[in-house]
C-alpha cells in the first residue's frame, strides 16, 4: 500500500513530515473526513486549525439539534435522527471526534417533510432551488424524485429531512426505519450496522470516514453481541454482501478484528473481493475532489451488486435509471 493508506494504517507515524513532503495527503484527510481520527491519534500541528473548525462546526450542529427537535416538537410532527451526531454519541469520545458535514433526520411521511419544510423556510431555512409563492407543490415535486430534503441556514448548518432512509425501497430500509421508530437509538442493532454497511458500500465508500464508523461499531459489536446474529440478519434483508465488503475493508485498513466465520464468506466471493480492491485503488487515487465520472458510474454499480435477490436489484436498476434522467434533464 502506498502513503494515502499507510498514514491512515499508522496514525501514530510520522504524520506532520509526510504532510510536508506530500500536501496531496491533506486533500485526501480532508476529502475523507478522516482529519479527527488522525488528530486524536498524534497532535500534528498542521491539523491543529482543522481540529478547532470541526469542535466549533459539532457544537454548532449540537445546538441546531436541538433547536430542530423543539420545532419539530411545536409542529406536532415525530422525528427520529440518525447517523451524524446519533454515532458520535454512541461511538466516539467526544462530539468533535467525527466530522459531521450535516443532520439527518427521519420523519413519518412525505407530508410530514412537506409542513416541516415550510416552518422552517419561515424560519430562514433555504430550499436548494429557487422557490415560488406555491413553494408546497415545489417541495412535493422534489420529493417525488428524492428521499429527503436538504435545508440550509446561515448560522445552523444544513438538515436533510428524510421520509425514507434508502433511495429504493429496499429490506434493509424498512428494517432500520422500524427500529428508529420502536428502538431506543443509543442501543446496538443489527438494524443499524447494517444500513451502515449498505450505506457506506452502496457509496463504494468514497469517504473512508464511514469506514472508521464501521470499524469502531464492529468492535463494540464483538464485545456485546454475536456475529451469528449479525450474518442472520444480513441474510434476511439481503445486505451479506454490503456486510463482507465492510467487515473486510475496515479489516484491511483499521485493523478491526474478524471472526473466521466473516473470513471464509469473503473468501468464497470474488465479487467482495474485487468491491474491496476497488476501493482501496480510488482511496489510493484520491486527488481530494469530486469522483471521477468513471467511478461515479462505477458507484451505481455497487448499488447494483450490493443486493444478491433479483426483486430488489430491480428496484435499484429502477433508480439507477431515474437518477440518470434526472441528471441528463439537469445539463
Amino acid at each position: 500500500m502506498t502513503s494515502f493508506l499507510n498514514l491512515i494504517q499508522n496514525p501514530d507515524g510520522p504524520v506532520s513530515a509526510l504532510l510536508v513532503q506530500k500536501p496531496e495527503l491533506m486533500k485526501a484527510l480532508r476529502y475523507h473526513q478522516l482529519i479527527p481520527f488522525i488528530q486524536e491519534a498524534r497532535q500534528v500541528p498542521q491539523l491543529k486549525p482543522l481540529h478547532i473548525q470541526n469542535l466549533k462546526r459539532a457544537h454548532k450542529q449540537q445546538q441546531s439539534k436541538s433547536q430542530l427537535t423543539l420545532a419539530f416538537a411545536e409542529m406536532d410532527i415525530d422525528a427520529r435522527w440518525f447517523k451524524g451526531h446519533t454515532l458520535t454519541d454512541k461511538l466516539y469520545k467526544t462530539p468533535a471526534s467525527r466530522y459531521a458535514s450535516d443532520l439527518d433526520v427521519l420523519l413519518p411521511r412525505k407530508a410530514s417533510v412537506v409542513k416541516a419544510a415550510l416552518y422552517l423556510i419561515d424560519q430562514g431555512w433555504r430550499c436548494p432551488f429557487e422557490h415560488n409563492a406555491d413553494i408546497a407543490k415545489q417541495i412535493n415535486d422534489y420529493l417525488k424524485t428524492h428521499k429527503d430534503l436538504p435545508l440550509r441556514h446561515p448560522a445552523s448548518g444544513t438538515v436533510e429531512l428524510h421520509y425514507r432512509i434508502t433511495a429504493a425501497a429496499v429490506p434493509i430500509s424498512a428494517a432500520f426505519e422500524r427500529w428508529l421508530w420502536q428502538c431506543d437509538n443509543s442501543q446496538l442493532s443489527c438494524e443499524e450496522l447494517l444500513y451502515l454497511c449498505y450505506h457506506g458500500s452502496v457509496t463504494a465508500y468514497h469517504r473512508l470516514k464511514w469506514l472508521y464508523d464501521i470499524h469502531l461499531y464492529l468492535e463494540a459489536w464483538l464485545k456485546e453481541r454475536t456475529t451469528e446474529e449479525l450474518l442472520s440478519f444480513a441474510k434476511k434483508t439481503d445486505t451479506l454482501r454490503p456486510l463482507l465488503l465492510s467487515w473486510g475493508l475496515a479489516c484491511r485498513v483499521f485493523n478491526t478484528q474478524m471472526p473466521v466465520s466473516i473470513a471464509r464468506q469473503i473468501h468464497k466471493s470474488w465479487l467482495v473481493r474485487w468491491g474491496m480492491q476497488r476501493v482501496l485503488l480510488n482511496a489510493e487515487k484520491c486527488s481530494g475532489q469530486s469522483p471521477s465520472l468513471m467511478y461515479r458510474f462505477e458507484r451505481r454499480l455497487f448499488w447494483y451488486l450490493a443486493h444478491q435477490k433479483p426483486q430488489n436489484q430491480c428496484k435499484v436498476g429502477r433508480s439507477v435509471i431515474e437518477l440518470a434522467v434526472r441528471s441528463a434533464f439537469r445539463r
